[in-house]
């Protein structure tokens, strides 16, 4: 009897919990990791228009443009914008002319090969290119000359029959080279012209192998920082005339301005420097995406602070001064962001 007893507790406890079992609703499955792996994939999403791989054509190895590039590529990558390389390239000429290929999408130019190229004029003669776009000035360029202090030069009539590096070929120094001795009545003939980007003419320089050099460059100008200094005084920078200025400066479609390298901005320049600057752009074709030069535009003047101090050349950056890209016509996109935030009307 007792054996049969416990036989039906035995029943009636397995009876109850598979009763149980059913009504329990079955637990769902953890979504959260799966909910949170979706969110963070979507936040670090590019945007559609930013997904390409692009190039910005720099200039000569050592030089203002060859660095400035490679920030802004660096920086335009950091922005999630899409994949960007600098490229070293001869500089203003040579970057307008791979734009106007397809071979780069972006790159600096010297607002006076800008003009050129638009118009047909200089190099760019039989080849003008209309679709030439601007997206921001971002420095003013400014002419500088720089000769050995060993070779007695003081001002332009001095540079006559001597070895003066004015840039690689195409660049905009050998434009300003043309424009400034042009202005003052000489040709390239009447001195020996070397091709030579700045960092190659400021070694020959030092080695004494050249009377100076020239370059449209931020200034102090980097390449010349060291050989200027009072301790190795190998090399000064030097004015140009004032009638020189006036040429370049004034009237109608000038396409420089007047501008003062103040004393003490090398190591051994006891006094203020006259010369002429003009904008230093970045550029790209018309057709180029409206989005993403917006969005480009747009995280550069919205993270001044962060690019200011990745290059000496970009600490004085400002949206105001952004859209004095002389007589280039803007980029949609870039026009859409200063109309936004009220630069443009």
């Amino acid at each position: 009897m007792k054996k049969l007893l416990s036989i039906l507790l035995v029943l009636l406890l397995v009876v109850g919990m598979t009763a149980c079992a059913a009504s329990t609703p079955a637990s769902k499955p953890d979504t959260t990791a799966s909910t949170d792996a979706k969110t963070e994939t979507t936040q670090t999403q590019t945007p559609a228009a930013a997904t390409g791989d692009y190039i910005v054509g720099g200039g000569s190895s050592g030089g203002t443009y060859n660095a400035v590039s490679s920030v802004f590529a660096q920086f335009w990558n950091k922005a999630n914008l899409g994949s960007y390389t600098a490229q070293a390239t001869t500089g203003s000429g040579q970057n307008v002319l791979f734009i106007q290929r397809g071979d780069i999408e972006f790159g600096m130019a010297n607002a006076s090969v800008c003009i050129d190229a638009v118009n047909g004029l200089g190099q760019f003669e039989g080849n003008a290119y209309p679709e030439l776009r601007a997206m921001f000035m971002i420095y003013p360029g400014v002419f500088q000359q720089f000769v050995t202090t060993s070779s007695g030069i003081e001002t332009e009539a001095d540079l006559f029959g001597k070895k003066l590096a004015i840039g690689g070929p195409g660049s905009g120094d050998v434009v300003a080279a043309e424009e400034v001795y042009g202005a003052f009545g000489m040709t390239l003939n009447d001195f020996d012209p070397q091709y030579l980007g700045s960092g190659e003419a400021a070694d020959n320089m030092k080695d004494g192998h050249i009377d100076g050099l020239i370059g449209i460059a931020q200034a102090p100008f980097s390449v010349c920082i060291e050989m200027t200094s009072e301790s190795i005084n190998k090399a000064k920078v030097i004015s140009l005339s004032d009638e020189t200025i006036e040429k370049l400066t004034t009237g109608e479609g000038a396409r420089y301005f007047p501008y003062t390298i103040p004393a003490g901005t090398y190591g051994n320049q006891t006094e203020d420097v006259k010369t002429i600057a003009n904008g230093q752009l970045m550029v790209t074709r018309a057709d180029a995406d409206e989005e993403l030069v917006y969005q480009m535009v747009k995280a550069v003047f919205e993270n001044l602070p962060e690019l200011s101090i990745l290059h000496t050349a970009l600490a004085d950056m400002n949206v105001e001064e952004a859209i004095e890209v002389s007589s280039i016509q803007l980029h949609p996109g870039a026009e859409r962001y200063y109309k936004e935030v009220g630069i443009l009307g």
